[in-house]
C-alpha cells in the first residue's frame, strides 16, 4: 500500500475533509469547499473542550455500545460531556446526551461543541439527526470539526447538510 493511502482504501493522508456522522452511525468525508471559508476563531477553550471529550472518548468508550463523545461548554465556561448510546432498538448520539446532561443543571444555552470518535483519535461533526436539532435548540451555535491538527469552528448554520 502507497505510504500516503489510509488503510481500506480511504482517501490519501493529508487529505482535507470534514468527517461526518450519517444517521446511521457511520462516517462520511466531505471535502472542504471554500464557501465555508476559514471558519471562526480557534480559541484556548475550544483546544480544552476537544481535549474534554477526547478523556471522555478514552476513559468510557470501550466498547460496542458507546463509541463516540462529545463535550459542550456554556458562555459562562461550563462543560458538559456525555457518550453515545447504541442499542438494537435505536442509537442516541453523544450531542443530544450532552444537551440533555446540560438541561438538567437549568442550562439553556450552549456556546460550543465538539464530538469525537475512534477514542478521541477522530473529530466528527454532528450527523444528519442531530445537526437540525442543535440548530433548533442553539441558532448560535459554534461547531468544532477538522483534523485534530487542523481544527475549524464553524457556525452550526454553515455546517453541509
Amino acid at each position: 500500500m502507497p505510504k500516503n493511502r489510509q488503510p481500506g482504501g480511504g482517501p490519501p493522508l493529508g487529505y482535507r475533509a470534514w468527517v461526518l456522522r450519517r444517521a446511521d452511525g457511520g462516517l462520511q468525508l466531505r471535502p472542504t469547499s471554500s464557501r465555508w471559508g476559514a471558519g471562526m476563531e480557534l480559541r484556548d477553550t475550544d483546544r480544552a473542550l476537544v481535549q474534554a471529550a477526547t478523556a471522555v472518548a478514552k476513559l468510557r468508550c470501550r466498547s460496542r455500545h458507546h463509541t463516540g463523545a462529545s463535550a459542550a461548554r456554556t458562555a459562562d465556561g461550563r462543560v458538559f460531556s456525555g457518550v453515545n448510546l447504541h442499542h438494537d432498538s435505536g442509537d442516541t448520539c453523544a450531542e443530544l446526551v450532552v444537551v440533555g446532561t446540560a438541561a438538567t443543571q437549568g442550562v439553556t444555552e450552549l456556546e460550543t461543541v465538539v464530538s469525537v470518535a475512534d477514542r478521541g483519535r477522530t473529530v466528527v461533526g454532528p450527523c444528519d439527526r442531530c445537526r437540525p436539532v442543535l440548530a433548533a435548540y442553539f441558532p448560535a451555535l459554534r461547531v468544532i470539526l477538522g483534523e485534530p491538527d487542523d481544527l475549524r469552528v464553524l457556525p452550526i448554520a454553515d455546517l453541509p447538510g
